[in-house]
């Protein structure tokens, strides 16, 4: 089944990137698509907003649900049949019927559109808390809590605590108690390997002699013994140690620089305030951008010295990440860094690319999702509110997300010595069957409309609810050069490369940033302002012309964050974290 490669880069940084590095962007004016910030005032519904419909379906009868999920765009609108779907109607007693989402990180302009022409799907993806609370003001969702129980959704009063748990706490502590919302997509994934990395082409690693690297100047060093050996890729073309899209629009292209940091055990602000240190699992004492030791400073520098030895695709300034995703499969980096890449680059570049050893004690390898998620509401108009509610609890039980997921027990996936797996057909015709053949004969994605996330292990049967995760799957798809680096680091699997004598692989970052309250006006301005300061002057440094110039330019940006009040920012983001966190670690596992 041929895969779009856009689609594919939507839905993984959709799970991971979105749900954790940028849980607090909407205090900077930017859409993330999980509850990102605090509610400190219940608005009152609108008491002149329609009415829902009078419930007629019988419990036998099938009822059609309009959807629009996150990441969910099938190939045709409306009513959709197929082995999952039909699964799904005889389960819950709910046909699906798809409406138009468009991929991207506009899902906030999409919905405004549909609210303003009164024409909300029954159920629908809310991008952010903003949102929300404009649609309670309009009227235009529904308050759950009257269906809230036993009957209707067993799961999420119950059950299941780990889909009650994460709707109780949003319910007290954003909503006063009540449900307009269910949060699907969570729990806490057990990767193999990490989010982002240090990735290399593990043949050229070795036959460079396994430089060691400890640290990015060491990284600088081995990319340039890997570059001495390997310069050109198949076709005659230039091959460099590394490219950016650093030309994508807003944090997307300094997410280049963001990477480097989550290799290392740090996450990161899209707004450039504060830095969350793994190790000790709190922000750090100063601002990266102030503070010219940071780690932030440091990748910058990464990139500044490869650019220095041309080792730095100088398009990376002008070109866009579908650009560089084009020159990563022709095999023109000798690093890369998302890790979801890594099954595309090894099909189209035929070799082998391996995430270094962590370089210190800390990495981005698990992503915690106790409490955050994909929020889903039930618009006013909705008929059907119990079985659309149904339908939502179904897919909250283990059962429910793996027939979303994998598909039909015996035709998509088997149990294998206690575990899920896939079966060897369902393989063989992803790459055999075009991709109508393949959702007719297995079925076909609800995007994130699951309860639990790709990456989280199935209480029942032991796997990865995305069975291309899980180690079996992996392990039978091992090349000599990956068996390699497990005999070179001393571990038996991916995984053991990254958590042997490490301190933290999990980030909990989003858990408390989707807790802080909105910053107040004036210093969301100051954080949108510094954030558009930051973007419009980081690449001076990148591309400076020598190390006096990247000093001045350095300099210049340190000096220039106190026009923002760098320092109050820094201060309240300090406090505000300190408050979700106290808040939140109770409720941590």
């Amino acid at each position: 089944m041929k895969k779009s490669i856009r689609k594919s880069l939507a839905l993984i940084l959709a799970a991971l990137m979105l749900l954790s590095i940028l849980a607090g962007c909407s205090k900077a004016n930017t859409e993330t698509p999980n509850a990102g910030d605090s509610k400190t005032e219940q608005p009152a519904a609108n008491g002149d907003a329609q009415q829902p419909a009078e419930n007629t379906a019988s419990d036998s009868e099938e009822v059609v649900v309009t959807l629009w999920a996150n990441q969910y765009n099938p190939s045709e609108l409306g009513p959709q049949y197929d082995p999952i779907m039909d699964k799904i109607a005889e389960e819950t007693g709910v046909r699906i019927s798809a409406a138009d989402y468009e991929n991207g990180s506009n899902e906030k302009e999409q919905l405004a559109t549909m609210m303003a022409a009164n024409d909300l799907p029954d159920i629908f993806f809310v991008p952010d808390i903003e949102s929300l609370n404009t649609l309670i003001e309009a009227g235009q969702i529904m308050d759950l809590t009257p269906y809230w129980n036993e009957e209707n959704c067993p799961n999420l009063c119950g059950a299941n605590a780990v889909a009650s748990g994460r709707q109780n706490f949003f319910a007290d502590t954003k909503m006063d108690g009540a449900h307009y919302t269910v949060l699907m997509w969570g729990g806490t994934g057990a990767e193999d390997q990490p989010t982002v990395g240090f990735y290399v082409p593990w043949e050229v690693y070795a036959q460079a002699g396994y430089p060691e690297v400890s640290s990015l100047d060491d990284l600088v060093k081995a990319l340039a013994a890997m570059h001495e050996l390997h310069g050109e890729n198949a076709e005659g073309q230039k091959v460099y140690g590394t490219g950016a899209w650093f030309a994508d629009e807003g944090t997307w292209g300094s997410w280049c620089i963001d990477q480097i940091q989550l290799a290392m055990g740090y996450g990161v602000d899209p707004n450039f305030v504060y830095c969350f240190d793994m190790a000790t699992n709190d922000l750090t004492d100063a601002s990266p951008i102030t503070d010219p030791d940071s780690i932030w400073w440091q990748a910058v520098k990464f990139y500044y010295d490869l650019n220095q030895l041309g080792l730095l695709d100088p398009d990376s300034i002008t070109q866009k990440s579908d650009q560089w995703t084009e020159k990563a499969y022709s095999g023109r980096y000798l690093m890369t860094m998302p890790g979801w890449e890594t099954a595309n680059l090894k099909q189209n570049t035929g070799m082998s690319y391996v995430a270094l050893k962590p370089m210190g004690d800390s990495i981005t390898l698990d992503w915690s999702g106790e409490l955050t998620g994909d929020m889903y509401a039930i618009s006013s108009t909705c008929k059907n509110p119990e079985k659309a509610l149904q339908l939502l609890d179904y897919l909250w039980t283990p059962e429910g997300s793996r027939l979303a997921f994998s598909g039909i027990e015996g035709v998509g996936w088997e149990m294998v010595d206690g575990k899920a797996q896939y079966t060897q057909q369902r393989i063989a015709d992803q790459t055999a069957l075009s991709d109508a053949d393949f959702v007719a004969k297995y079925g076909s994605s609800l995007g994130h409309f699951m309860g639990y996330a790709l990456n989280v292990i199935s209480p029942v049967d032991n796997s990865t609810f995305e069975l291309s995760y899980t180690p079996e799957y992996r392990a039978s798809t091992f090349t000599d050069a990956e068996k390699d680096a497990f005999a070179h680091y001393g571990v038996d699997s991916l995984r053991g490369i990254y958590t042997k004598d490490m301190k933290n692989v999990k980030l909990t970052l989003a858990e408390y940033t989707g807790n802080m309250q909105s910053m107040p006006d004036d210093l969301q301005k100051n954080a949108t302002d510094l954030q558009n300061f930051v973007l419009r002057n980081y690449l001076s440094c990148v591309f400076a012309k020598d190390d006096a110039e990247f000093e001045a330019q350095k300099q210049n940006i340190i000096d220039g964050a106190a026009d923002y009040n760098i320092d109050g920012l820094f201060q309240w983001n300090k406090e505000e974290f300190a408050r979700a966190k106290a808040l939140v670690d109770p409720y941590l596992p």
